[in-house]
């Protein structure tokens, strides 16, 4: 009975760890969804971004008025407090570029009408975070600030 008992509480943990992965979508911001008014889902990157070997994620998120935000889930920060971070992206259409490579880049715009925006983000090992490495868009505009908030 105690090897029983004993086997229980030792697999326990990775019952648990195994539950909370793939559990980022059940942990959405309040209001949005992963899904657009035409029922289509954002654009995504899922990999491993701050070298804990957990995956993570940064996905498209939208509101119901199929306003859209970009989500960073990072499984370091996030399983720990549930702590994420996100940022508003003004052109959000089919037109949205991810590429999930060594760096993050995220781009889109209305190329007919030369309007643009760039982003090209890296995981901070001293900040525990994403930090961006360069932005650009047509304005002229180069700086680009990401928020931090928590599930509640």
């Amino acid at each position: 009975m105690k090897r029983i008992l004993l086997f229980f509480v030792a697999i326990c943990p990775f019952f648990v760890n195994a539950q909370l992965k793939g559990r980022y979508a059940d942990n959405l911001p309040i209001g949005y969804s992963l899904i657009d008014s035409n029922n289509e889902e954002g654009k995504k990157c899922e990999k491993d971004i701050d070298g804990d070997s957990e995956e993570d994620l940064i996905t498209q998120l939208f509101n119901a008025d199929n306003e859209a935000i970009i989500v960073i889930y990072l499984s370091s920060t996030f399983y720990k407090d549930k702590t994420y971070q996100w940022f508003d992206w003004i052109f959000s259409g089919n037109d949205l570029n991810v590429s999930c490579d060594e760096q993050i880049e995220i781009s889109s715009g209305i190329e007919s009408m030369g309007i643009f925006q760039g982003l090209t983000l890296v995981y901070s090992n001293t900040q525990k975070k994403m930090i961006v490495e360069s932005y650009e868009d047509s304005s002229g505009e180069d700086s680009f600030t990401l928020n931090s908030d928590t599930i509640k």
